[in-house]
């Protein structure tokens, strides 16, 4: 009798491993992912997405990067996010874009930790870093003032084309507050953003803002405080 219940007990044991056998194959199994994100879709769900650890760092330096620039927003400011646009077969896409009467202020937001390494004239600088095991590694990334000044060219040619002659400048700023240089493209706290998008030496064309904001889009729209009040 109690070789039976061993033998029960064992048969028991089997069934349950292999059940839960199944059901861990099938979580690593892609067609399986598919078919799941295919039902999300269809559920009018937001597909979840695989991100690499860098695209992780920088959507999580943006977001940072955008309460920063929402705490100093005027009522007059309007700030976007991923800003997504097509100019001359160039696609371009910005990280922070704030439009105000002054004019269009693109930010290139960077989240990269560890030491940084490069000058305002190099194509490409070098992130110098430690990993979480304790390795270290060394990678290399496109000049981000270069890349930024991009950005700036197309959006402003953007804009003549659709007769906006509007001021627009770029910058880009520093979570980790580690550029390896000093330039007045760079911004790297608070304040210096506030400076930079408030700037009175800044004239705008007399182009509405709402005018403004239907050519980009509006990506990812921001409101400042007063704003959410009043759409209350």
């Amino acid at each position: 009798m109690q070789a039976y219940n061993i033998m029960s007990i064992i048969t028991i044991c089997i069934v349950i491993l292999a059940i839960v056998g199944a059901i861990v194959q099938s979580l690593h199994d892609p067609e399986e992912l598919c078919r799941r994100r295919g039902r999300h879709r269809r559920r009018g769900r937001r597909p979840f997405a695989f991100e690499t650890e860098q695209r992780r760092a920088g959507r999580r330096g943006e977001m940072a990067a955008a309460m920063l620039v929402s705490e100093i927003l005027r009522p007059e400011d309007h700030l976007l996010r991923n800003v997504q646009l097509v100019v001359d077969e160039h696609p371009v896409e910005c990280d922070l874009v704030v439009v105000n009467p002054n004019g269009v202020f693109i930010i290139e937001v960077k989240n990269l930790q560890g030491t940084l390494v490069g000058e305002e004239e190099d194509e490409e600088w070098v992130q110098q870093n430690l990993a979480a095991g304790g390795r270290f590694y060394v990678k290399t990334f496109r000049n981000p003032i270069k890349q930024m000044k991009r950005q700036v060219h197309w959006v402003a040619t953007y804009l003549r084309k659709h007769a906006v002659n509007i001021w627009v400048e770029g910058y880009v700023f520093f979570v980790q507050m580690n550029s390896p240089i000093h330039s007045t493209d760079i911004l790297e706290t608070q304040q210096d953003i506030d400076n930079a998008i408030h700037s009175p030496l800044r004239t705008g064309s007399g182009v509405p803002v709402g005018t403004i904001l239907k050519l980009l889009g509006m990506g990812e729209s921001i409101l400042n405080q007063e704003q959410q009040l009043s759409a209350r």
